[in-house]
This record gives C-alpha cells, structure tokens and sequence, in this order.
C-alpha cells in the first residue's frame, strides 16, 4: 500500500476506531511510513502511555496489501493502547536489581501481551483467519 494512500484512510478513519476501542480521549499520534526498524513484527508497532492517554503508532506499508489489512493492522495496535496499564507492572520490573527475575518476567510479558492482543483480536472479530485462542 502506498504511504499516502494509507495516512488518507487513517486520517478518514481513526476517530472511528478510537470509538470502537474506547479511546476517544486518547490522543493518538499516526507514523506511516514504507517500513519500521526494529518493528516487532513487519507492520507496525506502539508506545502507549497509559498515565497520560497518548501513543504513538508506527505503521510501515511496506506488507499491507489492503485497507482492511491496514485496519486489522491498526486494531491491532490500538489493543495494545487498551491493555496498556499492565505495561505499568513491566514498568515497575525495570526498577529491580534482579537480573534473573527481570529475565524470566519480560520473557512471558512481551509473549502474554502479544497472545491476548490475539486473542482480543478473535473476539473481537477482527478478520484474523486460521487463529484460535490461545
């Protein structure tokens, strides 16, 4: 998808989804560019704060195909807004002198969160096919 292409259908419909996902008092900041560095995954990533409601999205075209594979993309991120007061739990972790159960702990968050956002994205029915909760 080209990146204008995309910063239009987001412009058009964000306000939409913030409403679907309970976020209108978020304000949220949209990056669209041809790719992400150090992207989780190939298409976008997020950094939520939940203390003070804003994000900031990044999205790379580069992969999406389509304007519903760019609003599974975006939902996707926008749940990671939604269940961002846990990242507060990882944020207390940071402080620790435990090396060991610092490990161990972000071992299983980052794969937690990514399996609800999953999750939620099934329930939610978000057009993720051949998934199954896990």
């Amino acid at each position: 998808m080209r990146v204008d292409s995309a910063r239009k259908w987001i412009r058009q419909n964000l306000p939409r989804l913030q409403k679907r996902f309970k976020l209108e008092d978020w304000e949220l900041t949209v990056e669209v560019t041809k790719s992400i560095e150090d992207a989780d995954g190939p298409l976008a990533k997020c950094h939520p704060n939940c203390d003070y409601q804003w994000a900031i999205i990044e999205v790379g075209t580069e992969d999406i195909q389509s304007d519903k594979e760019l609003e599974m993309v975006l939902s996707h991120e926008l749940l990671h807004c939604v269940l961002s007061p846990i990242d507060q739990i990882r944020d207390l972790m940071a402080e620790s002198d435990n090396e060991l159960a610092k490990s161990i702990f972000y071992r299983f968050y980052y794969s937690t969160i990514e399996r609800t956002v999953r999750n939620l994205e099934l329930i939610l029915n978000l057009g993720i096919k051949s998934a199954k909760i896990v």
